[in-house]
This record gives structure tokens, sequence and C-alpha cells, in this order.
């Protein structure tokens, strides 16, 4: 059904359908500016992660906590809780390769993770 029907079955005025028309187009417009205002903060929250990803770098796997670990790149809260049970079983990592023994961690993730966790002694 297009405007002109939908404005016969109405039976709307000239200044109904004005209305009608200017409170559509208010609610089109507004939700754009929603939408583009919604994409700006994830922009922004990603660039702060971002940000603070690189300051906090090393993080030291005998140490980290929780939210310190899911900052890794491709560290996820599984896998960080992971990371402590076996950090916990083995009193401490002694090796960084020592991560391939985490389910969910390959030889891939760990070179991606090298430069970015170590081992304090």
């Amino acid at each position: 059904m297009d405007w002109r029907q939908l404005k016969m079955n109405l039976q709307l005025s000239r200044e109904e359908s004005a209305i009608l028309l200017f409170l559509a187009l208010s609610f089109t417009v507004g939700n754009a500016f929603l939408f583009i205002e919604k994409g700006r903060d994830k922009i922004k929250k990603a660039e702060e992660v971002s940000r603070l990803r690189k300051s906090i770098y090393p993080i030291d796997l005998n140490s980290a906590g929780l939210d310190e670990l899911v900052l890794l790149p491709g560290i996820g809260e599984k896998t960080a809780h992971r990371i402590i049970e076996l950090r916990k079983k083995r009193g401490g990592f002694r090796r960084i390769e020592e991560l391939l023994d985490v389910p969910g961690i390959g030889p891939k993730k760990l070179d991606a993770l090298r430069d970015k966790v170590l081992i304090a002694r």
C-alpha cells in the first residue's frame, strides 16, 4: 500500500497528511542519528580497549587476573579461566610454551601472544 492509498483509506485532510509525513520523517531521521551515535560509541570503546591493550603489555602469566588476561588478543573469559586453572594446578608457568596445554590455545594463538606475555620469576 502506498501513501495515496493510505491517505484515501484513512480519509485524511491535506494538513493531517502533512503532519503524518512530518512525524514519519522525524522518526526516521531520529533513528538514523541514534544509529550513528551508537556506532560512534562502539568505535570509542574499541579505541579505548586498543589503547589499554598497548599500555598493559606485557602481562605476567603467573600473576595476571582474569581482567588482565581477557585483554590479551584472542583470549576470552573461558580461556582466561583455563589459564588460571592450569597455573594453579602447576604452581605457575615456567615457559610461555606451556600455554599450548590450555584448551583453546594453539600454535597460532601462542605466536600472537609471545610479545604480550612474560613469566616473572
